[in-house]
């Protein structure tokens, strides 16, 4: 991404792109595809999935890092700037 900063903004912005042309349907037959799961399972998923804006806000990220930290699973998750690409900014966010 460093390397090539003009070519990851345009695979993320296809990324956008393909997540808000992505319809429920499509969704559960991808998911059923690669995932392996259950149809009832993909279906209660996909009922709180949503793929019209994909983009990791900070906030969403500090939520999931909080819960990371409570179930012990990463005590020390890194911070958002570091993990998280922005796209437009050539550089990783801050």
């Amino acid at each position: 991404m460093e390397k090539n900063p003009e070519t990851a903004d345009k695979l993320i912005e296809k990324y956008y792109e393909a997540g808000k042309a992505l319809d429920s349907e499509t969704a559960k037959e991808v998911a059923g595809k690669y995932l392996g799961q259950d149809e009832k399972v993909l279906e209660l998923s996909l009922q709180w999935i949503q793929f019209d804006d994909l983009a990791v806000t900070e906030e969403a990220y500090q939520s999931l890092a909080d819960k990371v930290q409570e179930y012990g699973i990463n005590d020390n998750p890194p911070a958002f700037g570091d993990f998280v690409y922005q796209a437009g900014e050539n550089k990783k966010g801050e």
